[in-house]
């Protein structure tokens, strides 16, 4: 933005940074009231179904490798128990 000289301008060049700051301000609500979602959600909608598929694909990945994950967890631990349960026995 090139300098604007003379009072008239000022006052132009005075708003358009009030602007800005506005904008941040509203921004760091939206954070704070938790608003954000709607508009990620308003961005989803406006997305093409290409990129939503592959989007909800890399998300159910990312379900699925933590469900495995937990299921390996839960595996051990029955095989720790069995293990301890054949130590006793002996």
């Amino acid at each position: 933005m090139k300098m604007m000289k003379g009072r008239r301008n000022r006052r132009k060049r005075m708003k358009k940074k009030g602007q800005k700051k506005g904008k941040k301000r509203r921004k760091k609500m939206m954070i704070k009231k938790k608003t954000y979602g709607k508009k990620e959600k308003k961005k989803k909608m406006m997305m093409s179904m290409k990129k939503k598929m592959i989007m909800n694909r890399r998300k159910n990945n990312k379900k699925k490798r933590r469900k495995r994950g937990q299921e390996e967890k839960e595996e051990e631990y029955d095989r720790e128990e069995v293990e301890e349960e054949r130590d006793e026995h002996k």
